[in-house]
């Protein structure tokens, strides 16, 4: 379905950009809210064990202390959630773990593509938080029941254009 075309380089530095940026939202408070009534990483869902949980502990958890619990792929795992939509473009990185997936796309278009995945995923899942990244790219993080859903966009060009999804199955 999808095809991965990456030098083991290129696939790292999208890579690390990634963890970089996940890394500085969710240690060093760099994600500024936006809207008029902020969300906040903080700010807690209940879980399906009725307790209290931040969607950076969800993050945490499914990634591993040093990203013990994920592995990269060649294309799409097959069983990446169906009824997560995916943007348009090629995907350059793929990362799978239990019940956890991080998947890369490069598109030509990416706030326009990530605009409309994140209406999509609002119509099903609510926002918990949502803000900027260093290097001028958006995030969204949906939470409920069943998933953490963190969208990211970059505008480009460094690093290139892309939109990104992790998504981890609670429960």
């Amino acid at each position: 379905m999808f095809t991965v075309n990456t030098t083991p380089r290129r696939i790292r530095r999208l890579h690390a950009a990634g963890f970089a940026v996940a890394a500085a939202l969710l240690l060093s408070g760099c994600a500024t809210p936006a809207g008029d009534a902020p969300l906040s990483q903080a700010e807690q869902a209940p879980s399906a064990s009725s307790e209290a949980v931040t969607w950076g502990e969800i993050w945490d958890e499914a990634y591993g202390e040093n990203g013990e619990n994920v592995r990269e792929i060649d294309g799409m795992a097959e069983d990446f959630p169906a009824e997560v939509p995916l943007p348009d473009g090629e995907l350059v990185d793929s990362v799978t773990g239990k019940d956890m997936w991080s998947v890369i796309f490069e598109t030509d278009d990416a706030p326009a593509q990530a605009d409309e995945l994140r209406e999509r995923i609002g119509e099903t899942m609510p926002a918990v938080d949502e803000g900027t990244t260093p290097d001028d790219g958006k995030f969204w993080v949906f939470l409920d029941d069943r998933f953490m859903i963190q969208l990211q966009m970059q505008p480009g060009p460094r690093p290139p254009a892309m939109v990104s999804l992790t998504v981890v199955r609670r429960g």
